[in-house]
Formats: structure tokens, sequence, C-alpha cells
């Protein structure tokens, strides 16, 4: 709540739901760091934008105006058996009189006023609770049927290609056959372009990495102000090296099922990441990041046979666990779950 009523103070009413919007890539790099997963998940919430949905509600059922009234009169009723104690005390039983007075008389005039004072706050917290829902959402859709199923938690690769085995029809971002588009790159015919490029402060990548793009890789330099998106799971950190730019999160988002668009054409298996939260790399104007972009190549397994991943859209590779400077080299690195 504090992250959300700081970028509400920033921005201000007339900007709510952009505000709210911010705020929540920074709620969920909060519920990545480690020690506030484990607290999470102690509390056995496996939809954790669903129970923090639903204790905002609690406290936006408790800000209503019978609520603070009923408090107020609590507050009058203590304040007048406090003043027995101290009303014969010269001068100050005087003044603790004036001041029941005062507050009696507040109290008078607030059913006029304190339903327009809390209009604003309520406003707030019903914007806030269903960004949480419209989250949780995201998240846990694309359950909607056996042949279309998704994962949670830590998956074993066995246990992931059992799964997948199993299931009939299998789910729609399992394609049929051998791959005929987005064929991964030899890392050989890149090493030596890559290691001359990460001289002048591009990532270094690994020969895995060269070969999870199709022809089309390239360098290039993001400047702000841009966001990048990352979908993470429980499993894995926040801060790797699989992006995606906000133009194709937005179409992934768009998509009839974004979790089945996101596994097909960014060719992720199961087992890499099982479904999970996003979270937000956002530059700044005047900031730029030096990246490797370029179609994601299709995906096979050797425990799938006739079966593949197609890949085809676009993603970014940088390592967010540095820290970068205003011209996008890299410095030090930071830690993996800050």
């Amino acid at each position: 709540m504090k992250i959300f009523f700081l970028f509400i103070r920033r921005f201000g009413l007339n900007h709510l739901v952009r505000a709210v919007d911010e705020a929540m890539s920074w709620v969920i790099t909060l519920l990545r760091r480690r020690k506030v997963a484990q607290y999470w998940k102690a509390l056995r919430w496996d939809r954790v934008f669903h129970e923090l949905a639903k204790q905002t509600r609690i406290v936006r059922a408790q800000v209503t105006q019978a609520q603070l009234l009923k408090a107020f009169d609590r507050a009058v009723l203590l304040m007048r058996s406090l003043l027995g104690k101290v009303a014969d005390i010269p001068m100050v039983g005087r003044c603790a009189q004036e001041t029941i007075d005062l507050v009696v008389g507040i109290r008078k005039i607030a059913d006029n006023y304190i339903g327009k004072v809390l209009a604003p706050v309520q406003r707030i917290l019903d914007t806030i609770i269903k960004r949480l829902e419209f989250e949780d959402m995201v998240q846990r859709r694309g359950i909607v049927n056996a042949g279309n199923f998704h994962f949670t938690g830590t998956l074993p690769e066995a246990h992931a290609v059992t799964l997948m085995r199993r299931v009939d029809p299998p789910p729609s971002w399992l394609g049929k056959g051998e791959p005929t588009n987005h064929m991964p790159l030899k890392h050989s015919d890149y090493r030596g372009r890559v290691d001359e490029m990460a001289d002048k402060g591009f990532p270094r990548l690994t020969d895995g990495q060269i070969e999870s793009f199709a022809k089309g890789m390239r360098t290039d330099t993001i400047k702000g102000p841009a966001k990048l998106y990352r979908v993470v799971s429980p499993a894995n950190f926040s801060a790797g090296a699989d992006w995606v730019t906000e133009e194709v999160f937005n179409t992934i988002m768009k998509s009839a099922d974004p979790r089945a668009t996101w596994r097909k054409h960014l060719a992720v298996w199961p087992d890499w990441n099982p479904n999970g939260q996003f979270v937000v790399y956002e530059l700044k104007a005047g900031e730029e990041l030096k990246v490797w972009r370029g179609p994601a190549s299709a995906q096979i397994k050797n425990e799938m046979k006739n079966h593949h991943l197609e890949g085809g859209y676009e993603q970014i590779k940088f390592d967010a666990a540095f820290e970068y400077d205003a011209s996008g080299m890299p410095g030090k690195r930071a830690l993996a779950d800050s």
C-alpha cells in the first residue's frame, strides 16, 4: 500500500490509473525479493495477487463513513472518561473541557463532510483492488481446459516431458513435427562477432544464448524512455537475461491466450520457466541500454521427438543483474534478487 500511495502522490488523482499501473512494477519487484517471497510462500499464498486484493478489500471495508464516525465516537467517550481524572485540577480541567467541546463540535458537523473527504480514498482503494484482481487474472489466465495446461512452481524436466506426453490433444503451444522456420543460429558462426561487440559494451552471450536466436540477431542501443518485460517464476530470478519490448509484451497480452502465445513464440519449455509473474525494467529519458535483439529460434527436445516450439517473436538479451550507466555501459554486478 505504501508503494501504491507513493506513486499516487507523485502522479495525482487525475492520473490515478497510470499511477497504480506504474506502482505495480515495483510491487512485483518487492514480492520477488527473497525474504518477501519466503514470507508469502510460508502463508501458502498460491495466488499472491488474489490474496493481496482480498486483504486490500478488508482495508476498504474499514474506510467508510460509518466506521470512521464509530471510531470518532469511541474517542469522544475515552476523552470524557479521562476528563473525570483532571476536571478538578485548576487550569488543566478547564483546558481539557474546552478540548472536548471542540472535538464534539467537529463530530456534530462531521456527517456533512466526511463522505466527501473519504470519496477520493475509496476511489484509490477501489482502483488498487481492481489492478490486483487484473494481475491475478493475468497470472491465472489460460487454465481453462485440460488441453492447454500451464505450470507453477519448480518443474523438473522429466516431469514436464511426462505431462506434455500425457495430454491429448497436445497443448496449443506445442508444435508437431520438426521445425521449419526460425532455425537456431550456429554459435560458431557468430562467436567472433559477439566477442568483438562485447568489448564495446554489448552483452557477452554464451553459446546457448546465441543459438536461442534465429536469423536476424543484431546489436542495438535502446534509448529511454522505454520499458522491457521479463516473465519470471518462483524458479528463476527477476534479474535475468531474457526480455521483450513493451510492443511484444502488449502483443502477447492482447492474444486470446497470452501464456500459450508467450511459450510458443518465445520458445520457452515448461522446465525452463513454468509461468509466473512478470517484472519491468524501465529506462528513463536520457538513459541507454546496449542489447542483442532478434527473433527467438525454434526449440526441440530429444525427449520430445516430432514436437517443437515455434519461436519467431523478437527477444532482447542483456543481463539485468548488472548496474548500467546512462550510456548503457555495464558496471558492477548487482544482487540477482534485488
